[in-house]
């Protein structure tokens, strides 16, 4: 077996890298997995209840209805509802179409009713209501709520609720949804309705508006006709609250959660690598592990680094792959081929880096004590820390924020660390950096930064390290 081959075999099949490979990779795709369901999870405030009431009089009595919700249009359970009508405060009892209800004797002179909802999300909370009473109106009829389909909560559905006398059922209507903001004649409706549903018998029912997406994102309005009249309309706005995933959004993503986990990982896994496959070796003088065949000193640093660097590129690769498979599982969608070939260079340049630096150190201490104290060290300072360092100096420079010196003088920091050699590519890519507003983006040529000055940043930290290193293992030794 070459000696290249063994290595490399060596290297991958030891426990350190095995554990740190899998942690990568592992991790990665937990937070990959992190972010296509916080993105997609349904928003707590859809479990809160909500409340839509009605009365109708009866003669010398007035029955006030209400009916409790969730986002979704469901039945709320859990909740206590009062009603305070003419100075007497009644509990709401369950009637058997799951309205809430409280009878009262009637009085002509009293124009409003109260109710208090009590419910516990997180912490008790009651909510109190005061509705309007039309004594000349023996009850209200129909209301319409807007709710969220619980298949897909960023479309809208639409309750249908009717209090009718006597508790009855809703007689036959029409449900229209326009584009128009409630226009007086029943005319003007039909001539721009975009969706239209019958309505008959119903004391509540969700109805779906199968409309296209287009339309949905129109400005809408919904109204009940009964009899050729137009007798409830409600303002719902957008039937569609859906945003589609772009590759600058999921790149945003991958690069705030999953860069910033490898960024932390690799240096350990070059770091320490890089010790115990060549450092260690060096500084003792024992070579652990090594072919029968004779192998030159350039043959065994090179083989050795190749060896590092492969692991490296598995560890970075696999992420990679996992985090795609989930995404795809989430967002519908893959990253981007340039996105993808873009962060597993850039972190392989880090790790490149990370493993030159400590091939370089190897040959400038003389015990395995300081060469691991300094590998730690490098670490620390150049990875670990680097960018609270970076933060430090830039505050104490004094450079006003907004201008283009500051980002000169923060990117030219990052440059001094391979750790900050990420930042430069994704800036390079797309144009922003997090000391931006969130918003705002800048030329890369503006501040120096081209392909061929991001190239020769990553080439300089991953090669000219390891060069130094085997220059001094070949001239020196």
């Amino acid at each position: 077996m070459k000696p290249a081959l063994y290595e490399i075999r060596r290297v991958l099949t030891s426990k350190f890298v095995i554990i740190l490979i899998v942690a990568i990779v592992g991790l990665s795709g937990a937070l990959a997995y992190e972010s296509g369901v916080s993105y997609s999870a349904r928003p707590t405030e859809l479990q809160v209840p909500q409340v839509v009431s009605g009365y109708y009089i009866n003669g010398s009595s007035i029955t006030l209805e209400a009916y409790v919700f969730n986002g979704y249009g469901q039945q709320y359970g859990g909740a206590t509802l009062n009603f305070t009508y003419n100075g007497i405060t009644e509990r709401a009892q369950e009637s058997s179409d799951g309205f809430l209800t409280a009878t009262f004797p009637f009085s002509p002179q009293v124009g409003s009713y109260s109710y208090n909802l009590t419910y516990r999300i997180f912490a008790p909370v009651t909510e109190r209501i005061e509705m309007p009473i039309n004594p000349a109106v023996p009850y209200t009829g129909f209301a319409l709520a807007p709710v969220a389909e619980y298949s897909n909560y960023s479309n809208l559905a639409i309750l249908v609720l009717y209090f009718g006398p006597g508790g009855k059922a809703s007689p036959s209507a029409d449900l229209i949804i326009s584009n128009q903001s409630a226009p007086s004649q029943l005319s003007a409706v039909e001539s721009s309705e975009l969706f239209n549903a019958s309505i008959s018998g119903v004391t509540h029912e969700i109805v779906d508006p199968v409309m296209p997406l287009k339309e949905k994102k129109e400005n809408l309005t919904a109204f009940v006709v009964s009899n050729s009249t137009v007798v409830y309309d409600i303002y719902i706005g957008h039937l569609s609250t859906y945003v589609p995933m772009t590759q600058s959004k999921l790149q945003g993503l991958v690069t705030d959660d999953t860069s910033f986990l490898i960024g932390f990982l690799m240096p350990i896994l070059a770091v320490f690598s890089a010790y115990l496959t060549y450092g260690k070796d060096r500084t003792t003088g024992v070579i652990e592990s090594v072919l029968k065949r004779p192998i030159s000193r350039s043959g065994l640093i090179g083989s050795r680094f190749l060896s590092n660097l492969t692991a490296i590129i598995v560890a970075v690769a696999l992420a990679m792959l996992v985090a795609q498979m989930i995404i795809r599982h989430y967002f519908g969608l893959y990253l981007s081929g340039s996105y993808t070939a873009l962060f597993i260079f850039e972190y392989v340049v880090e790790g490149a880096a990370f493993l030159s630096l400590v091939y370089l150190i190897s040959h400038l201490v003389k015990s395995q004590g300081a060469l691991l104290g300094a590998a730690i060290g490098v670490y620390v300072v150049l990875g670990l820390f680097w960018s609270i360092i970076v933060d430090i100096v830039m505050f104490e420079s004094h450079i006003p924020s907004d201008t283009l010196a500051y980002v000169k003088a923060y990117l030219a920091m990052e440059a001094i660390s391979p750790s900050g050699f990420p930042t430069i590519a994704q800036f390079y890519h797309s144009h922003t950096l997090s000391i931006l507003i969130s918003s705002a983006t800048i030329q890369p040529s503006s501040v120096g930064i081209t392909l061929a000055s991001t190239l020769a940043i990553g080439i300089a930290w991953a090669i000219v390290p390891f060069l130094a290193a085997l220059y001094l293992a070949v001239k020196r030794d």
